[in-house]
């Protein structure tokens, strides 16, 4: 085996700069860090979790310093070379600034960790700022914090009110815009990004005017129709780990696998580059088996592979819109379609086959133009 050099904050930059994925692990003991760091992990957290997963604990509460000093200790030992981040237990930072930072230098000291990491928002910013000048790593924690579960109501997703997200996001130093508009949802919608030319239009895939059926919404249908940006319509909040990309040899394909490629590469995300054959006959039996699809599945594979990305060729024979809908049950967590298709029929165009994949679409789907 390959002796790794170990990790290091400048080389966590250095990969996050070059769009390269970054691994990150849980950890709470030596036999599991060894592993860990053999597989080339580049992060582990030994996390307050370890109450619960290990402990027998009910919730992260009980932890203690010396808890985590053991374990921490122990994955250190275990993996030499991975950056190793402490999670500091509950009541170890929020009485004061001063106790904070003492009890990082001991994480630091006793364990040997790269960094330590702590809940909390705008209301822990001076514990973070003050370890920081200490000279101590330190990593802010938003959003589902174990150790607030009980005013938080449970284990539950936060952010899912427009309130409590822009609370995470304002916490977590960035900027958003926002922009109250009055009228047609939808018109609206695409007057804005008209105007305003954004990369990325998201939306949620119902809007105001759904019906409760499983069609996509009013809203970001009829956006995806009409807006000159791509548009993501999020089904639910599944991570994006697989995506599905129908290719046709049209430009707006092409330009929708340029943008998957993007997002597979930086969530470290493999790819199914899907080819549908419109009819079922003998004759097209035959041509499947004769690599029918490969002057364009070929060059987008290579260049696929050459970014680092795993991709997969697939080619099938059907209704397109249904071969696609099937394929993307199969694990698939968006699929990413061009505008429009090639030729009269516009075999992947808005209101032909990705008409019909926007409703029926069993995950998010992104629209390219």
């Amino acid at each position: 085996m390959t002796e790794r050099k170990r990790m290091t904050l400048p080389g966590l930059i250095a990969k996050a700069a070059e769009g390269t994925p970054i691994t990150w692990l849980t950890c709470y003991d030596y036999p599991t860090a060894v592993l860990q760091d053999q597989a080339g992990v580049d992060m582990i957290l030994v996390g307050d979790s370890l109450g619960m997963t290990m402990l027998g604990y009910d919730s992260t509460l009980p932890v203690t310093m010396d808890d985590m000093i053991r374990h921490t200790a122990a994955v250190r030992r275990g993996a030499p070379n991975a950056w190793v981040v402490g999670d500091m237990p509950y009541m170890s930072y929020q009485p004061s600034v001063e106790t904070a930072i003492r009890n990082a230098g001991r994480f630091m000291a006793e364990t040997g960790c790269d960094a330590v990491k702590l809940e909390g928002g705008a209301e822990m910013a001076d514990r973070l700022a003050g370890i920081a000048r200490a000279g101590i790593p330190v990593i802010g924690h938003l959003g589902l914090t174990p150790q607030s579960a009980t005013a938080l109501g449970g284990f539950r997703l936060q952010g899912k009110s427009a309130a409590k997200a822009r609370k995470i996001v304002d916490e977590a130093g960035l900027e958003p815009h926002i922009t109250l508009l009055k009228g047609h949802p939808a018109e609206e919608i695409c007057d804005y990004v008209e105007k305003t030319v954004p990369d990325l239009t998201v939306l949620g895939s119902r809007g105001l005017g759904a019906q409760k059926i499983h069609l996509v919404g009013s809203v970001g249908y009829t956006v995806a129709h009409f807006a000159r940006t791509p548009v993501l319509l999020v089904r639910d909040d599944t991570p994006m780990r697989k995506l599905l990309v129908p290719i046709d040899g049209s430009p707006a394909a092409s330009r929708a696998a340029q943008w998957a490629a993007g997002i597979a590469k930086a969530r470290g995300a493999p790819v199914t580059l899907l080819y549908v054959i419109p009819q079922e006959t003998e004759e097209v039996k035959f041509t499947v088996s004769r690599g029918v699809g490969e002057p364009f599945l070929g060059p987008l594979l290579k260049s696929f592979r050459e970014r680092g990305i795993t991709v997969e060729r697939r080619v099938e024979y059907g209704r397109p819109a249904g071969m696609i809908i099937h394929v993307a049950r199969e694990g698939h967590d968006l699929i990413v379609l061009g505008h429009q298709g090639r030729g009269a029929d516009a075999t992947f165009s808005l209101g032909g086959v990705t008409d019909r994949v926007l409703h029926y679409a069993p995950c998010s789907t992104l629209v390219v133009r």
